[in-house]
């Protein structure tokens, strides 16, 4: 019988295997080697497919049609709506800039009422639909606290890195 060898840890940690990180098991890892990152320094070094430049913000009555752009307002009314049976709904807000009205909408996450209340100031990043009414499906968006000014997704350049297919 062999007596077993511990698994020691690469001298160098960028060297180190991803499934060494807590959250990274096989099926994660698997999926990250189709975008050929193997190692921790494989995914510290992986480079963004593009950036967006997310810093400048229009007016709801500037937006346009299939152009992916940035906007802010306050939500003057919001809710979810349910189909019969229940298998399917969509939640909505209105924001108000004052030039116009946007309705954002998510579908089949009702759950996402909970995150927003009339009067927040939102600020929302995505593709028009359609323009009557004026309409943004699934859009990226942040809520204004009183004071903060440092934003994760908005406000800012943005990396935009590949999807893992899976």
């Amino acid at each position: 019988m062999n007596p077993l060898v511990p698994n020691s840890p690469p001298a160098n940690p960028l060297d180190a295997p991803l499934t060494t990180l807590r959250g990274v098991g096989p099926e994660r890892a698997a999926q990250l080697a189709r975008l050929r990152i193997h190692t921790v320094g494989d995914l510290l070094l992986h480079p963004p497919r593009r950036h967006e430049d997310r810093r400048h913000f229009c007016s709801i009555a500037e937006l346009r049609l299939g152009e992916a752009a940035a906007t802010r307002g306050r939500i003057i009314a919001q809710g979810v709506k349910r189909w019969r049976g229940g298998s399917k709904s969509v939640f909505e807000f209105i924001l108000s800039d004052g030039t116009g009205r946007l309705h954002c909408r998510w579908w089949n996450l009702p759950f996402m009422e909970k995150y927003f209340q009339p009067g927040d100031e939102v600020l929302v990043h995505g593709k028009l639909n359609t323009l009557r009414p004026r309409t943004l499906d699934h859009p990226e968006t942040e809520t204004v606290e009183p004071g903060e000014e440092n934003f994760i997704h908005l406000n800012r350049i943005v990396p935009i890195y590949p999807l893992t297919e899976g």
